[in-house]
C-alpha cells in the first residue's frame, strides 16, 4: 500500500473509532466503504469486500438504501475481479433494488455498469448489452440533471462541442486529429473517431450504440449530439 493510501486508511480507521463510539452509524458505514475503497484502489480485494460488506450491513440496518446501494455496487465490483460471479450477482442485484428510486443520488449507472461487466464475463451477450444500455440511460440521466462533468472523456467532449459549436466542423475536426495524434488517449481512440464522424455531419445517436465505449463515453457523445440538435447546428 502506498503512502498516500496508508494516510487514508489511517484516517478512516480513527474517524470509525469517533463515529463508533458516538453511535453514528451513518458516519460509520461511511468510513467502513471509505476503508474498502482504499484496500480496493491498493489491489488488496479481499480485504475491501469484508469492509464493504460491513458496510452495506451497517446501511441497510439503519434503512440507508441509497448509500446501500453505492456500497453493493463497489461490492459486486470486487466479487467480480475475483471471479466470485454468482456472488457478484445477488450483490449487484440487491443494489438496483436498493437504487431504484434515487437513480442519480445512488450512482446507478456504476451499478449497471458493474453488471455489464459481470454478463460479459459470463459470456451472456444479450444480458450484457441491456446493462450497457442501462448504464448509458442513467449515465445520460445523471448528466442531464447537472451531474459534474468529472471524466477525462467528458472535458474532450465538453471542448468538441464548443469547438463544433463556435467554430465549426472543421475546426472540431483538427481539433480531434490534434488528439488521435496524442498516444496517451489509449482505448479512447474509439470515442475520438466517433467525435470525428460528428465533426464531418453524423448525427444519428446510433453512433453511440457501440458496446467498444464504456457508457460514460456513449452517455457523452449522446449530449454533444443532444447540443447540436438543439443548436440546430
Amino acid at each position: 500500500m502506498t503512502k498516500h493510501y496508508s494516510e487514508a486508511e489511517d484516517y478512516y480507521r480513527k474517524a470509525l473509532i469517533i463515529f463508533t463510539q458516538l453511535n453514528d452509524r451513518s458516519s460509520e458505514a461511511n468510513c467502513l466503504a471509505g476503508l474498502g475503497n482504499v484496500y480496493d484502489a491498493s489491489n488488496l480485494t479481499k480485504q475491501a469486500i469484508g469492509f464493504y460488506r460491513e458496510s452495506a450491513h451497517v446501511s441497510k440496518n439503519i434503512g440507508d438504501k441509497r448509500h446501500e446501494c453505492i456500497v453493493r455496487g463497489n461490492l459486486g465490483n470486487a466479487l467480480i475481479k475475483l471471479r466470485c460471479y454468482e456472488d457478484a450477482r445477488k450483490e449487484l442485484i440487491r443494489a438496483i433494488d436498493c437504487g431504484q428510486y434515487f437513480d442519480s443520488e445512488a450512482e446507478l449507472w456504476r451499478v449497471w455498469g458493474n453488471l455489464y461487466m459481470l454478463e460479459k464475463a459470463e459470456n451472456n451477450s444479450r444480458e450484457a448489452w441491456i446493462a450497457w444500455q442501462e448504464a448509458v440511460k442513467k449515465r445520460v440521466s445523471y448528466r442531464l440533471n447537472g451531474g459534474e462533468n468529472n471524466t477525462d472523456a467528458g472535458y474532450l467532449c465538453e471542448s468538441f462541442c464548443k469547438t463544433i459549436l463556435h467554430e465549426g466542423g472543421h475546426a472540431a475536426s483538427r481539433l480531434v486529429a490534434i488528439e488521435l495524434a496524442d498516444e496517451t488517449w489509449g482505448n479512447c481512440i474509439i470515442l475520438l473517431n466517433k467525435l470525428a464522424k460528428i465533426a464531418l455531419g453524423e448525427r444519428s445517436p446510433k453512433l453511440a450504440e457501440d458496446e467498444q465505449l464504456h457508457y460514460e463515453w456513449a452517455a457523452e457523445v449522446l449530449l454533444v449530439l443532444d447540443r447540436l440538435r438543439k443548436a440546430g447546428v
